[in-house]
């Protein structure tokens, strides 16, 4: 329910229950579906991790990506699998507080999507080093990937 409070000419609306804000689709969302697809991601990531970190005779450039890809995956994951502390709407009495504000702001925006743009710029270095094994003729100079990082 909510009510309007005309002051000169705006009108600001004034809501008194959370009923308003979301609908329950979307809480249900958040609250159970994403949480299930970020717990599969973690549980697939993880698996792409142990299954590149093994050593073995061949020192693939291809593992080493795959590797650093999952890492970077599984970490973004671990962001994204708490959005029921902050999105599940009218279903938990906690979402508009303090730390699970707090949560997403400095973790699901800005630690989350650092990970997202990492990932970019390592797609990035990858497609440069790529390209460059194609045009010279002696070999590519080694990059320091923390440098791109």
């Amino acid at each position: 329910m909510k009510s309007k409070m005309s002051n000169d000419s705006e009108e600001l609306a004034i809501y008194d229950t959370l009923d308003d804000l979301s609908s329950r689709l979307y809480d249900y969302s958040n609250s159970y579906f994403l949480p299930i697809t970020a717990a599969f991601g973690l549980l697939t990531s993880s698996f792409c991790i142990v299954g590149s970190a093994r050593k073995d005779n061949s020192s693939s450039k291809s593992l080493n990506f795959i590797f650093i890809n999952s890492i970077v995956d599984f970490l973004f994951l671990l962001t994204q699998f708490f959005v029921f502390l902050f999105r599940c709407g009218t279903l938990c009495p906690f979402s508009y507080d303090y730390f699970p504000q707090l949560y997403q702001i400095q973790i699901f925006w800005f630690l989350g999507y650092s990970l997202v743009n990492s990932q970019c710029y390592f797609g990035i270095y990858v497609s440069t080093t790529r390209y460059r094994l194609f045009t010279s003729r002696k070999g590519s100079p080694k990059q320091n990937l923390f440098i791109v990082y």
